[in-house]
């Protein structure tokens, strides 16, 4: 085997070998609705918040904190009330219907407890936002385009649970229009994944839709997406309210790793070599052949 054929297949079993990394499973806090800042929240907005499974609620207060921006030193500041919420396991949502409407214009602070995975397992990290109330109800179902393109790269990452790098797929969803009476900004975006066209599949993302015309980032295991992968989307406005009609499906075809890791691999482009220790055995490799063909003429 030549020199250089010898030093690339040394590259190949030398490269790091990267397992799929086992989940931390901390029941954490993840997003809310409204968002934190979000403005002209409807009077009779449900506060949703979203956990990583598996998380387990156990009756823990939601604290609501209520200021009018009107009010002066010498005004009574209201005490903060806590709230039993309602859980759904499936997907991880804590919520929180008021017992009256919102008073527009004030501001809100909601605080999200801590949760456990199991009734024995340390707690999550909880979370806080806060919002400022607009002067209308969401009345109306919110309307949503779906996706309309997809693009797909392989990401490599320290993981945090495990302190070791991992391989995923990065796909960025382009989306379609998307509006409501409750405002934009209420909405939250939930994605699908399947195997085939028309086929919804499951759910793997669940975030706070994205600022108009910016695309999601979904990021997936490489054996929980090689091959034929197909992603959808509907929106949920804050009373819950799903968007309209069939979602729109879009569908790529991935290429799992290996690649050559001392390389910038890039799908559309040429690689770049980085300076790193396999990358100096191939260039000396290369020398060395070419310093014994001129002493062998």
């Amino acid at each position: 085997m030549p020199s250089v054929t010898r030093a690339l297949a040394l590259l190949v079993l030398v490269a790091p070998r990267v397992a799929g990394a086992a989940p931390c499973g901390a029941p954490d806090f993840l997003t809310s609705l409204p968002r934190d800042g979000a403005t002209g929240v409807p009077i009779n907005a449900v506060v949703t918040a979203h956990y990583a499974s598996p998380a387990t609620y156990g009756g823990e207060s939601v604290t609501v904190e209520h200021e009018s921006p009107d009010a002066n030193a010498d005004t009574p500041r209201e005490p903060p009330r806590d709230f039993t919420g309602v859980f759904d396991a499936n997907e991880g949502l804590l919520s929180v219907t008021f017992d009256e409407p919102l008073v527009g214009g004030d501001e809100y602070t909601v605080t999200w407890p801590r949760l456990h995975a199991s009734d024995h397992a340390a707690k999550g990290k909880g979370g806080k936002v806060a919002f400022r109330v607009g002067s209308e109800s969401d009345t109306q179902f919110p309307s949503f385009g779906g996706v309309s393109g997809v693009t797909w790269d392989v990401v490599r990452e320290r993981d945090d649970c495990t302190n070791s790098l991992e391989d995923r797929f990065a796909f960025d969803l382009t989306l379609l229009s998307a509006s409501d009476d409750g405002g934009r900004d209420s909405l939250e975006l939930v994605v699908f994944q399947s195997r085939a066209p028309g086929v919804q599949g499951d759910e793997v993302l669940h975030v706070p839709i994205p600022a108009k015309g910016d695309p999601v980032r979904v990021e997936r295991a490489l054996d929980d997406a090689s091959g034929q992968v197909c992603f959808s989307a509907v929106v949920r406005d804050l009373l819950g309210l799903p968007s309209a009609g069939d979602s729109r499906a879009v569908c790529t075809t991935t290429v799992p790793p290996p690649f050559f890791y001392g390389c910038r691999v890039a799908r559309a482009t040429p690689t770049r070599l980085e300076a790193g220790p396999l990358t100096v055995l191939l260039l000396l490799s290369v020398a060395l052949v070419a310093r014994r063909r001129r002493e062998a003429s």
